[in-house]
């Protein structure tokens, strides 16, 4: 305890610069901004005869968009900006050898590092609180919503330093926040639209915004107001999707708090030293696991097996497709592992990403025929779905030979980014002939044609891959001896 109240001193001292009371005067300011801006458009509608507006309800989604944007956006870019800077400056060495225990260094970085934000959202998060307490909006919201906060800033800022870590290899790590900040902005934005939509409501928790999002909607207020028609509405009270709506924010807690825990280890670890590959076989297991979880259990909730057909398994297979190329990237050893192997388990550190990858989809498959039984065979009666379920599945078991390759063959940032943009661009292609043959075109037309030729195509740029990487094996082996 003393470690993790040194470090975070340490930490906080140096992110606040002694500005401690003139942040919070900021934040007292920030927040009575909000009370008179909401308090001006409630004034304005009510002059101008328009639907009215109360201003306290309107502050409170003032404060909680600050709120989420902050520790949604800008806290985890934050991070990633501080572990970046210590690793291309090559004082997170010195950081390691320092008296810190790992835990102790994390949150360091986690609590410390956006200091200076905390305090500037001390006036907001109060406004929050107090606004919930005089009744501006339903009491019972407001611990979930301090939960959602705490908890998905925390997965989204451990996220962070885990990519800042793996990103700051060389010294490429420098755009990292920038790229890290546009992209959690992008999902929350497609998280709080994926919350209005009835189709697909059940899933906004993947974004901690979108989660949040769900929560007020789930009262009336200028949230609902401004987001969902009175179409939605009726959509949205649809029996079935209303009790999953109802028990979303207790489902997006759980997921929180295991990828959370998840997240932890490996940054730890991470800090602790240089391992061999920045998430461990079992960890790369256990966090493909809660994704299959977080998006199969609202799928088979929603969506009876009577009424599942090609196209919810193909949203299926594609929403998880990210998590499993995350999760085998960062279960595939350097070169420097990858070298000084030896006689080790499939399932070490320093052992291919292959196997761990055949478990994720196994697991994937598993889950699949758990949940609906008999209607996985339905799906692969058809010749071309079967051709669309082969294809995707060659295609996912390519990716980990892929990434094995890229650390231990290519040499540079530069050289991995180059590999990786042609590897996308031969997945995209044969995506395009997968679907083609999935159409049913003229078999003897020109576009089924070069689909053919792009599916062979498919089958042996990996194999050749493999080939190349034996072969490299080989000559490294007989280098040892």
């Amino acid at each position: 305890m003393n470690m993790i109240h040194t470090a975070l001193g340490a930490f906080t001292a140096r992110a606040t610069g002694g500005r401690r009371s003139v942040l919070l005067v900021y934040s007292l300011l920030l927040a009575l901004a909000m009370i008179g801006l909401a308090a001006l458009i409630s004034y304005d509608a009510r002059e101008h005869n328009r639907t009215p507006i109360d201003a306290l309800p309107l502050a409170d989604l003032f404060a909680m968009i600050v709120l989420g944007g902050a520790l949604f956006v800008v806290a985890p870019a934050m991070v990633a900006a501080n572990v970046a800077e210590e690793r291309r400056h090559g004082t997170l060495d010195l950081l390691r050898t320092a008296p810190l225990s790992p835990t102790a260094l994390t949150v360091g970085f986690l609590a410390g590092a956006p200091g200076s934000l905390y305090l500037l959202l001390a006036g907001p998060l109060a406004l929050h609180i107090g606004l919930g307490l005089v009744g501006a909006y339903p009491v019972s919201v407001l611990p979930m919503s301090l939960v959602l906060l705490a908890l998905g800033s925390l997965v989204l800022m451990l996220l962070a330093a885990l990519g800042a870590l793996a990103l700051a290899r060389e010294s490429g790590g420098g755009a990292a926040p920038m790229l890290l900040a546009a992209m959690l902005a992008m999902g929350g934005f497609i998280s709080i639209g994926v919350a209005n939509a009835p189709d697909s409501a059940s899933w906004a928790f993947v974004h901690p915004a979108g989660a949040l999002a769900q929560l007020y909607n789930s009262f009336e207020g200028p949230s609902r107001d401004a987001a969902l028609s009175a179409w939605r509405l009726e959509r949205m009270a649809d029996p079935v999707l209303a009790r999953m709506l109802i028990i979303e924010p207790f489902f997006a807690t759980l997921v929180y708090l295991v990828a959370g825990a998840l997240l932890l280890g490996a940054v730890r670890r991470t800090l602790s030293s240089e391992p061999a590959s920045r998430l461990g076989k079992y960890q790369a297991l256990g966090l493909f696991s809660t994704a299959l979880f977080a998006v199969l259990v609202p799928m088979r909730i929603t969506i009876v097996p009577d009424a599942i057909d090609h196209g919810n398994f193909g949203a299926l297979a594609f929403v998880l497709f990210a998590p499993y190329c995350a999760c085998v990237v960062g279960a595939t050893p350097s070169f420097r592992a990858r070298a000084a192997r030896g006689a080790l388990g499939r399932m070490s550190d320093e052992a291919s990403p292959f196997w761990v990858a055949l478990l994720m989809l196994a697991g994937f498959a598993g889950a699949i025929v758990l949940a609906y039984g008999g209607s996985l065979g339905e799906i692969l009666s058809s010749s071309r779905r079967a051709i669309v379920t082969i294809g995707f599945g060659l295609m996912a078991l390519t990716v980990p030979v892929f990434s094995l390759f890229s650390a231990t063959r290519v040499g540079s940032a530069a050289g991995r980014l180059a590999f990786w943009a042609m590897i996308v661009v031969h997945c995209l292609v044969l995506t395009v002939s997968i679907v083609v043959v999935s159409e049913g075109h003229d078999p003897h037309g020109l576009p089924m044609q070069l689909a053919r030729l792009d599916l062979v195509l498919g089958l042996l740029v990996p194999a050749l891959v493999v080939w190349r990487q034996r072969a490299g094996d080989r000559q490294l082996a007989a280098a040892r001896v």
